[in-house]
């Protein structure tokens, strides 16, 4: 009875889920803790909403969510073959699960107004985080808040803030070009376009947000415009990235210090930022390599990272390769990267 109570009450209140879902991509980029709240309220909102409930079977039922359930389920078995503690095994238990929600928030997000209200969201979340970059590399009242000095490094590392602001600037960018919208959400996205392509070239030192920028803006302008206005902005792109390259001591010194590290790596002198990646993919290439089928079980790369110390000079304690395809072959062998690339691959062409 109070079950169903609950129910009428949830359903009845038709905002609840898509304020709940705009709400966690909000603070995806912001809080971790506030994301896990608003990630485990979010599932049992759908979960106990009748009109969201009757379509989880349907998603479920889909071969990519079927293939991300048949992914999650060989990271169990493949704890049983492997020598990690169950710690190393649980973290690694904890990061798949997420795909176990994929059709639930699939089903949240099966509204339009669902997914625009979380697109806006996103984008509003992704210019608060370039304002307070811009803010703390003018040493502006908030650098007392944050633990590191880089301004590039807000939320997360400025690896993962790259990234992230990368891809509100294509949100951004489809939803300026696609949606009659108001003056102010035109404004919100003109802003968001501006503000984070400063961040990323003139602020943040993450190469990898250089590199998934340059793809997006080019992915959206492929298609967004027909092929000859395509090509043409294809041309002013690139030659506004020079300009913005030749301008910014930031990209510069990133450029050279790549040009540095090959050169430094020709000569096996691996202890720099690349050549440190380098030598984690090699070893996880090894460890592949002893158990090619099945891999070392889940968890086993952080453990035997920590058993060998393969890299002395960076420390015992590495959670991952810096590369989720050479973790998979690692831990689950060729049976889970092909588990993992047919789900990756289903999931494109539904795009």
């Amino acid at each position: 009875m109070n079950l169903s109570f609950l129910e009428e009450k949830i359903e009845k209140f038709n905002l609840l889920i898509p304020i709940l879902l705009m709400l966690l991509v909000f603070f995806i980029p912001i809080s971790p803790s506030i994301k896990s709240i608003l990630t485990v309220v979010s599932l049992l909102a759908i979960g106990f909403t009748p009109s969201y409930r009757q379509y989880l079977f349907y998603a479920f039922n889909t071969l990519w969510a079927r293939a991300a359930i048949v992914l999650f389920f060989y990271v169990l078995i493949a704890c049983l073959w492997s020598k990690a503690p169950f710690k190393m095994e649980y973290n690694i238990i904890n990061k798949y699960s997420k795909l176990i929600f994929l059709p639930i928030f699939a089903v949240g997000f099966i509204k339009p107004q669902a997914r625009t209200w979380a697109l806006n969201s996103y984008i509003l979340s992704m210019l608060f985080t370039c304002i307070l970059s811009m803010l703390k590399i003018n040493n502006l009242f908030i650098n007392d808040f944050f633990t590191s000095l880089d301004p590039g490094e807000v939320f997360y590392n400025h690896i993962v803030t790259g990234i992230m602001i990368a891809l509100g600037v294509y949100f951004a960018g489809i939803l300026l070009l696609q949606t009659n919208s108001g003056k102010w959400l035109r404004s919100l996205y003109l802003s968001m376009i501006v503000l984070g392509s400063y961040q990323i070239f003139f602020i943040n030192s993450g190469r990898a947000g250089y590199i998934i920028y340059g793809v997006l803006m080019c992915l959206l302008i492929v298609q967004k415009f027909p092929i000859r206005k395509a090509l043409i902005g294809l041309v002013l792109f690139m030659s506004v990235s020079g300009l913005g390259f030749m301008l910014s001591p930031v990209m510069q010194d990133g450029a050279y210090s790549l040009v540095n590290d090959l050169r430094l790596l020709k000569y096996n002198q691996t202890d720099t930022s690349l050549g440190y990646r380098y030598q984690f993919h090699r070893y996880a290439e090894s460890l592949f390599k002893k158990h090619p089928i099945v891999g070392v079980g889940t968890g086993g790369f952080q453990y035997h990272f920590i058993k060998d110390q393969p890299v002395p000079s960076w420390g015992h304690k590495l959670n991952e390769p810096h590369g989720q395809y050479w973790l998979t072959l690692a831990e689950l062998g060729l049976i889970g990267i092909a588990f993992f690339l047919f789900l990756l691959v289903h999931c494109l062409l539904l795009l």
